[in-house]
C-alpha cells in the first residue's frame, strides 16, 4: 500500500523553502509502534514535525539520528527526548540539548494512538 500525503500533511523544506508532498508505503495493513524515516542526503533539509499524522494514526517523534561528514568518513550522533528534554549522545559524553534538525539521517517515532 502507497499513500501519498500532499496539501495539509506535506513536510515543509528548508532548503527550497517550501512544503513537499511525502509518500509512504506499507507492506503491512496495520501501522508500526515504531515508525523509522530514513532521509537520503538530498532531503535532509526537510523539517521535522514533532506530531505525525498520516490519517488514521498518530505519531510523536523521540529520536533522531544524525550524521555528519561524507560518503568516505563522517560521525554518527543521537538524539532521544526524555518528557519535555532533548538528550544529544556523542560517543562517550551525553548532554541535554536543543532539538536539533540539522544533519539528521534517521527519525524515530513512537505511535500514541491505534
Amino acid at each position: 500500500m502507497e499513500k501519498v500525503y500532499a496539501k495539509k500533511n506535506q513536510l515543509f523544506c528548508e532548503n527550497c523553502k517550501g512544503k513537499r508532498k511525502i509518500k509512504i508505503k506499507m507492506v503491512e495493513h496495520k501501522w508500526p509502534e515504531v515508525l523509522v524515516l530514513y532521509f537520503p542526503e538530498e532531503s535532509r533539509q526537510v523539517k521535522l514535525d514533532e506530531n505525525l499524522d498520516v490519517g488514521e494514526c498518530k505519531f510523536l517523534l523521540y529520536g533522531v539520528i544524525k550524521y555528519i561528514g561524507s560518503g568516505m568518513f563522517g560521525h554518527y550522533t543521537a538524539m532521544t527526548k526524555d518528557g519535555k528534554i532533548w538528550n544529544i549522545y556523542n560517543d562517550d559524553k551525553v548532554y541535554k540539548t536543543q532539538f536539533e534538525e540539522e544533519d539528521k539521517y534517521l527519525a524515530f517515532y513512537k505511535r500514541i494512538n491505534n
